[in-house]
């Protein structure tokens, strides 16, 4: 009786690889189209450059310096955001965030200010200031 089962446990053990290798295959493809996935993103946020350490410090830094622009009027595009904030520093960006549905403002936005000292001067410059008949809200992106 053992010879049967030793023969038994050895023909399995010779169809082993057969039953598994699409099995194998399938794994590895799945990886390797995870990662490539993964890494195209990283490079399109990255300007198509790996990402390197000091990017994750350039984005925190420049994170600190983004402003929360509340209560705009519907009518204020992206151009008017900057121009209003452009007498405090350069203006790295401004962005009004706008309804994906209608593409109308939702009445709020976001301002990037070169350095820490700029970003400052517009919060105390802006902040309770009226554009265009309403009082804005302006303080650091949270």
């Amino acid at each position: 009786m053992p010879c049967c089962s030793a023969v038994l446990f050895l023909g399995w053990l010779e169809h082993f690889p057969k039953m598994f290798l699409p099995l194998v295959f399938f794994s590895i493809a799945w990886f390797v189209v995870g990662y490539l996935a993964g890494r195209h993103a990283t490079l399109r946020q990255t300007g198509n450059r790996p990402a390197s350490k000091d990017d994750s410090s350039e984005s925190n830094r420049e994170a600190s310096d983004e402003l929360y622009v509340g209560n705009l009027p519907y009518e204020v595009s992206d151009q008017d955001l900057k121009k209003a904030f452009r007498k405090f520093g350069k203006v790295l960006s401004a962005r009004v965030i706008a309804n994906k549905a209608n593409g109308k403002s939702k009445g709020f936005g976001f301002v990037a200010m070169a350095t820490p000292p700029q970003s400052d001067a517009a919060i105390r410059g802006m902040h309770g200031k009226e554009l265009r008949g309403r009082k804005l809200v302006v303080n650091r992106a949270k």
